[in-house]
């Protein structure tokens, strides 16, 4: 059986010198301090309909629409802007290489890509 004082004593054996503790501790904490940031930190963001795809830049401000199914039907991207305006924008050449593609000064705050006679994906937060 341990007594009290034989806890302590073990304790403080196994304690870490101070200056070691606050580096560890810094080590472990500023990686994680990324998983709690904002909402509107720059990411890149896709949003999928089929193989059709449409993306936005890490700054929000650049957008570009992909038409990669050879079926006929128009894709085109539809992204809201932080100033409240809605812009369309689609790949003027179908399934040929490339796409089309936009910049935004005021950013995209969500946006969506449609493939005509068929339907669009669901929303995606840029």
């Amino acid at each position: 059986m341990i007594t009290a004082f034989q806890f302590t004593r073990e304790r403080k054996q196994m304690r870490l010198p101070k200056k070691l503790r606050l580096a560890l501790t810094a080590i472990v904490s500023i990686p994680l301090m990324g998983l709690w940031a904002s909402p509107a930190q720059a990411h890149f963001a896709v949003a999928y309909h089929g193989s059709d795809v449409a993306t936005v830049s890490s700054g929000h401000t650049f957008v570009e629409v992909y038409d990669k199914e050879a079926d006929g039907n128009g894709v085109y991207g539809v992204f809201y802007l932080y100033n409240g305006t809605t812009q369309q924008v689609g790949d003027p050449n179908g399934s040929a290489s490339g796409g089309g593609s936009a910049g935004f000064s005021a950013g995209v705050d969500w946006f969506y890509i449609c493939e005509r006679n068929v339907g669009c994906s669901g929303v995606v937060n840029a």
